[in-house]
């Protein structure tokens, strides 16, 4: 073989390879290639944290159905006070009280009422459209929780220190950061803010006072 030749395959064993190098990044799953985390911060006006905020983005893949998740009904009252989920999520309420309860939500996003029921019998609902949806008992006017729905998979619910960490976003994008809570000041209890993954964030909120602690009973739409 001529020296010209052994030359020009050589060229094109070189080709071949960046060919393919390249055709593994291309298909490389964008999750591995450019996952990134975002913390949010909920506070107060006062700088206090706020728990039980819904922080979600807007912005991302479409949405999915989450796996089954529980609001668990425990010492006369819902657990958790707030439960944020993705549109066509499955919730099971297990009652785990000695006494029954019943179950109801009048909320547009989702009407349902599970009657009396108690021991190992576990009810479940499907919420399959965004929203706020209210529920109380009506055996027991002091219950009252809340499950907010929304149209993507990037969510969380902010803990004790007021902080929801969001995994799996595109390394350096910008979001819409939207925050939801029961006493959030404003008709639709929510306010935005545009964040960029792998950077934290701290969103501040204007709270209503809490009207549980001034009557404990008399369950309506945003009570809390």
């Amino acid at each position: 073989m001529s020296r010209q030749a052994e030359n020009l395959r050589a060229e094109q064993g070189c080709v071949r390879a960046i060919v393919g190098v390249l055709a593994f990044a291309l298909f490389l799953p964008l999750s591995l290639a450019t996952a990134a985390d975002l913390t949010v911060t909920v506070t107060d006006k006062d700088g206090k944290p706020v728990p039980d905020s819904v922080v979600f983005l807007m912005g991302g893949p479409p949405t999915e159905p989450g796996p089954t998740v529980k609001m668990v009904q425990r010492d006369q009252s819902f657990n958790p006070d707030v439960l944020a989920i993705s549109v066509g999520t499955k919730i099971e309420f297990p009652n785990e009280d000695p006494f029954r309860h019943h179950v109801y939500s009048f909320s547009p996003a989702k009407r349902f009422e599970l009657k009396l029921y108690g021991g190992d019998e576990v009810q479940e609902v499907t919420f399959d459209q965004a929203g706020e949806i209210a529920m109380g008992c009506n055996i027991h006017d002091d219950m009252l929780g809340y499950i907010y729905v929304v149209d993507t998979n990037l969510l969380g619910t902010t803990n004790e220190n007021g902080a929801a960490t969001i995994s799996g976003l595109e390394d350096g994008s910008s979001y819409e950061a939207q925050v939801w809570h029961p006493r959030l000041r404003g008709p639709t209890r929510r306010t935005a803010q545009t964040v960029t993954a792998t950077q934290s964030a701290t969103i501040e909120i204007g709270l209503k006072r809490d009207r549980r602690k001034q009557s404990g009973s008399d369950f309506e739409e945003g009570a809390y």
